[in-house]
């Protein structure tokens, strides 16, 4: 990522699991404590057998159209991994939260703070002592934590050289510009059925993700 070491967290594993349920996402980032995220580091989990769901030459999806429906069908399952993977191992796995952890006390060095990558300027904002993103942001902590994860992962799928990675290129049989523009397609998509999850009488979302998705 484009910052110093300073804002980045310890390396996290990566596992694969299967799970059954009524609801399952594709994949998570535990645990959710920011303590134990910072002092003993994280695990990502995929959940193997909810993503091979998406590998389905029959998906219904009335919202693409009819050109375009098999090359949608036939690459969303590789764009749901892609967009998964970073979003765990980057979006919720990068960033480390400067904050005064004990009043005094710095988890970073104060008096020299790390560069902003934005302005490049020296990082001026801090939590203060007591303070976490959960009380900053309130009731909208978990979307903004979303946000931000599922923007890096979307944001570096126009990245040809992470996506070299897996091994998409100009010259591949699905191409790097292929995915990128089926990415886009997975936007919209995911945007209108997150509608689905929105209740017009009480005028809220049933779940994170789906109000991110909507939003972008």
């Amino acid at each position: 990522m484009a910052f110093s070491s300073v804002l980045s967290r310890l390396m996290a594993s990566f596992t694969p699991l299967a799970v059954c349920g009524s609801v399952v996402f594709e994949a998570a980032n535990l645990p959710n404590n920011e303590a134990i995220i910072e002092n003993e580091g994280f695990k990502n989990i995929v959940i193997a057998n909810r993503l091979s769901v998406n590998n389905n030459l029959d998906l219904p999806c009335p919202w693409v159209d009819a050109s375009e429906l098999s090359d949608f069908r036939s690459t969303t399952h590789i764009v749901r991994f892609l967009e998964t993977v970073v979003h765990e191992l980057l979006g919720h796995g990068s960033g480390n939260l400067l904050a005064e952890t004990a009043p005094g006390v710095y988890n970073f060095k104060n008096r020299n703070p790390p560069i902003n990558p934005l302005t490049n300027a020296p990082g001026n904002l801090h939590y203060r002592f007591g303070e976490d993103w959960g009380s900053v942001f309130g009731k909208l902590a978990g979307t903004v934590e979303e946000c931000r994860a599922i923007l890096i992962s979307q944001y570096l799928m126009d990245s040809k050289q992470l996506l070299e990675i897996f091994g998409y290129t100009d010259t591949s049989a699905i191409t790097a510009d292929e995915l990128l523009y089926m990415t886009y397609l997975n936007i919209g998509v995911d945007g209108l059925q997150a509608l689905q999850h929105y209740s017009n009488e009480g005028q809220a979302w049933g779940q994170v993700h789906h109000q991110v998705w909507f939003l972008h």
